[in-house]
């Protein structure tokens, strides 16, 4: 197998953009196994050394992003000669290509949804301010214009290619690079899954599971509602609800908020859950969804194409603005052989994110057409 050197260029780590850390350094770890030399390099933080302010912090990470980094990698442009491949690990920084030879350039996209939401597409619900407009189109204009890119999933590969329909003659290599785990969800012991699900006062099989933010897309309000309906039902998140959400103060009592969970903390709170609940209206990828089949659990998720794509036949689909409908698959998963049956279809599904596939299908892509050199 020939070696490549590869330099990796991860995300401002003032934005704290956690799962695009995970991926970077998912993508490290996985070609460093196959002994290819790596180098991961990062947005240099400057100017946001000297403020704390969260609402400063992003305007002045914006000068540090567009004013400092570009200059930091003019200087390792400089020495790009020795890497084979200069892998981008985020689309949003696309704004970068031209600081690099582009038969080198690669980049992965992780999703669409911002740039479709610039540009109208309600169905993205993603709202955009007049910057954030002019931003993603900056992005989106960049992006579409490198030969190599990396969808982590098919229905974002089809929505950028909708963005920017192929020319006549054009030769681009945009393909599906599945993703795979950036964390162990390996199965934990049961004595010791009821040990630390003790720590957070959980009890096994006794809680329904939403890993996820709380951006307008998320659904959130969802989850409030269905509460309402399932008062007995124990609901854990891992990122606060905004508490002026209708239903909020009245649910809260029935709501634990676990931030900040360590690797295997996480796995041992999707092992003991009931189940997932995954009411967003729109993703690129939605880690969750595997993660929760990798844990065993069943998955219960908004009906929407991505996560028909990510979930397979191994989830419950359900109308993401009915917590009617979302209380009656909650209550069919008392069914033991339904539950069972979607337990294993999960793992079925979960092989196609295996890390060799993503290996696989990373490496045929900075190696196609044999343009990298």
């Amino acid at each position: 197998m020939l070696k490549l050197r590869i330099l990796l260029i991860g995300n401002y780590k003032g934005d704290k953009q956690e799962s695009m850390d995970r991926y970077v350094k998912l993508v490290q770890q996985e070609l460093a196994k196959l002994s290819h030399e790596i180098k991961l390099i990062y947005p240099p933080i400057f100017f946001g050394i000297f403020f704390t302010n969260q609402k400063v912090n992003k305007w002045i990470g914006y000068l540090d992003k567009y004013l400092i980094a570009p200059f930091y990698f003019l200087f390792v442009s400089n020495f790009s000669r020795s890497y084979d491949i200069i892998h981008i690990c985020d689309h949003s920084n696309a704004i970068y290509r031209r600081l690099f030879k582009p038969q080198k350039l690669v980049i992965t996209c992780h999703d669409v949804l911002a740039i479709r939401g610039a540009l109208g597409f309600s169905d993205a619900h993603c709202m955009a301010s007049k910057t954030g407009i002019l931003l993603q189109k900056f992005i989106v204009a960049n992006l579409t214009k490198i030969d190599k890119i990396a969808c982590v999933s098919k229905t974002t590969l089809k929505q950028l290619n909708e963005l920017s329909p192929i020319p006549n003659n054009e030769k681009r290599y945009w393909k599906y690079v599945p993703n795979t785990f950036n964390q162990n969800f390996e199965p934990i012991e049961i004595s010791l899954l009821t040990e630390s699900l003790s720590k957070f006062k959980l009890k096994y099989g006794n809680y329904l599971l939403h890993v996820g933010s709380d951006l307008e897309r998320k659904n959130r309000q969802l989850l409030l509602n269905l509460l309402s309906i399932k008062t007995e039902i124990r609901l854990v998140v891992t990122q606060p609800f905004k508490s002026d959400l209708p239903g909020y103060v009245s649910n809260s009592s029935n709501i634990t908020v676990l931030t900040n969970l360590t690797s295997s903390n996480l796995a041992a709170i999707y092992q003991g859950a009931m189940a997932l609940v995954f009411p967003s209206l729109a993703e690129g990828f939605g880690w969750p969804i595997i993660e929760a089949q990798k844990s065993g659990i069943p998955v219960i998720c908004s009906d929407i194409p991505i996560h028909r794509e990510i979930a397979g036949d191994a989830a419950i689909f359900v109308n993401s603005k009915n917590p009617e409908d979302w209380a009656e698959a909650v209550d069919s998963l008392n069914d033991s052989e339904k539950r069972g049956s979607l337990v294993l279809k999960g793992f079925e599904n979960i092989k196609k994110y295996s890390s060799q596939i993503f290996t696989e299908e990373l490496l045929s892509l900075y190696t196609s057409n044999e343009i990298c050199y």
